[in-house]
């Protein structure tokens, strides 16, 4: 396919819709969902190079295919069959193998514009209803995103599910890549075998728009899994800093990033002036910052070194071999926006808090950007754990940011060229030990107790930002009051046949109280049930509690303690 042809199908002109946006980001010039002409993303496939070029080569027939059948499919049904085949299709012509023609996942994604451009121009002549279109377009970009193709098996011991981003960045460097979308395309469908457990995966790439994100799709690709704990890991990726891995702690609720995304689109947001982002037309609930749940300890110690072969020459035989290794970051750094008096006036100032402990430090703070920035790889992350909150999932869930891929032909690194494939190789393959130590951790984990697999979440939805949640088979410890009463809340799932409440301690005389939610906040004198013995170590067993609610927990001081723990125990 010659450079020549993609001009003659889209032009040659690219056209710049800026769109500042406080409601649901839409670019109606530009939205691959809504406009009638090529959108910006298309009309790029003007300008990719020889490269780009040859890595849509090997779809021709794919793309020739596809343009001479669509034109004899006039109705919507019969439209929306086929493009939702052929999404799909896509997405396993482009996964990287062995056997596959595909080594790079910039293909993926310029085959897709391709496509998405033929579809556009097919239907701008038919007489379809304007919900009829977004369908065609949301469920060809769901089939050739992966998600139509996610099919784990019944023996699969573990399983993961895995997202990547599209390139970004390209009118800046048209040749981008994104090593997060080359790592999915190169675990999807794949099995490792860890502690002599089958563990299999599946992957999913989104799109570098704040429309899509808008528009529910993290919602529609990940809600499912969650809800029904039908995968026993999530892990979501982009592309980050330099030489490193980040393990992104504490994502953030709202958008401050003044950059654009593939469809030149500003969401108006800025680092003063914060914005939720929106989900179904509704600005998006929940409480400023999350934590994610994944065993970063058990990551941090997946540092491998490799050996790295770089021929300096192609017509030198000889080559330079060197360790080479990404670092790896607990990442726990966010910014917040706090109002402060100066000279008499009430501002807004952002401040930045280098390291966070806790959630509970910044979970009421306006938040600005969190660990993983203030762009789209933030926000997937933040609506995913924000879903696991909602289902009171056990699911370890977070994000980790890839190193940086620099498209230049060559970087310097210890004085030798690493060309972009050993920089995609050496990603990949370190990916593959983080997750491995993550995934040996949490099966060792499962093992060792299995009566405490329902773990519940730091935050529920918007519950009760003022009380304290409960992780299950987790002590919190060092509590201590003299005269104020501690709460705490648990939620209920499904098939738990009991919940133990403890508190220990050596000093003063704490007392146990508990009520169900639809009862309200349990004290003294009003709740159901009770542990009021002498002393500091008090405990409650509930059989049967009421399933899909919360239980409130009140430590009340009779005289004052110090460091007491309180525990609770969902046993199913």
């Amino acid at each position: 396919m010659k450079s020549k042809a993609i001009k003659y199908i889209i032009g040659t002109t690219l056209v710049s819709h800026m769109v500042f946006a406080n409601s649901p980001v839409v670019n109606p010039n530009s939205s691959p969902y809504l406009s009638t002409d090529a959108t910006s993303e298309e009309q790029r496939l003007s300008q990719i190079t020889d490269n780009i070029n040859n890595l849509i080569a090997p779809y021709k027939n794919f793309i020739q295919d596809f343009n001479k059948k669509i034109t004899n499919k006039i109705d919507y049904k019969s439209i929306m069959k086929y493009v939702k085949i052929q999404g799909n299709e896509l997405w396993n012509l482009s996964k990287i193998n062995n056997n596959s023609t595909n080594k790079d996942d910039r293909s993926l994604y310029w085959v897709r514009l391709y496509i998405s451009y033929l579809l556009r121009n097919h239907i701008s002549s038919l007489e379809l209803e304007n919900n009829q279109r977004i369908e065609l377009f949301w469920n060809f970009e769901l089939a050739s995103r992966g998600n139509d193709d996610i099919n784990f098996k019944p023996d699969d011991s573990f399983k993961v599910l895995l997202t990547g981003f599209d390139p970004f960045g390209l009118d800046y460097q048209i040749e981008q890549s994104n090593p997060s979308g080359y790592i999915a395309l190169s675990l999807d469908g794949k099995n490792l075998n860890i502690n002599d457990k089958n563990v299999s995966f599946e992957t999913l790439i989104l799109p570098v728009r704040f429309e899509d994100f808008d528009r529910g799709m993290v919602e529609t690709m990940l809600e499912s899994y969650i809800k029904n704990s039908s995968v026993d890991m999530i892990i979501t990726s982009s592309m980050g800093r330099e030489d490193r891995f980040d393990l992104e702690r504490f994502p953030a609720l709202r958008r401050s990033a003044k950059s654009t995304d593939n469809t030149i689109t500003k969401t108006g947001a800025s680092q003063i002036n914060p914005l939720k982002p929106f989900l179904n037309g509704n600005e998006l609930d929940g409480p400023e910052f999350v934590e994610f749940s994944l065993p970063a300890k058990a990551i941090l110690k997946s540092k491998i070194h490799y050996q790295i072969s770089i021929n300096k020459d192609s017509s030198d035989n000889d080559s330079v071999s060197k360790p080479y290794v990404y670092d790896i970051v607990d990442n726990r750094t966010v910014k917040i926006l706090e109002r402060k008096k100066v000279d008499g006036q009430i501002i807004d100032k952002v401040k930045e808090i280098p390291y966070v402990k806790k959630l509970e430090s910044i979970i009421n703070k306006k938040s600005v950007s969190g660990s993983s920035g203030s762009f789209l790889s933030n926000e997937i992350t933040y609506r995913s754990i924000r879903l696991r909150n909602i289902y009171a999932s056990s699911l370890p869930i977070g994000h980790i940011h890839t190193p940086y891929l620099d498209q230049s032909d060559l970087i310097q690194t210890e004085q030798n060229n690493v060309p972009v494939e050993v920089q995609q190789y050496n990603t990949l393959k370190q990916t593959k030990s983080i997750l491995s130590h993550a995934i040996k951790h949490l099966i060792d984990n499962n093992q060792n107790k299995k009566h405490c697999k329902v773990k519940i979440s730091n935050f529920i939805s918007n519950y009760n930002q003022n009380k304290n949640s409960l992780e299950n088979c987790t002590f919190k410890h060092n509590i201590s009051s003299e005269y104020n009463t501690k709460y705490y809340w648990i939620y209920i799932p499904q098939k738990t046949k009991k919940l133990k409440l403890s508190i220990n301690g050596n000093t003063g005389n704490a007392d146990l109280y508990v009520s169900q939610d639809t009862h309200g906040w349990p004290t003294q004198e009003n709740h159901d049930y009770s542990s009021i013995t002498k002393g500091s170590t008090e405990t409650i067993n509930i059989e049967n509690p009421t399933p899909n609610h919360y239980y409130h927990i009140a430590i009340k001081p009779s005289t004052p303690y110090k460091n007491i723990s309180i525990k609770a125990e969902l046993i199913d």
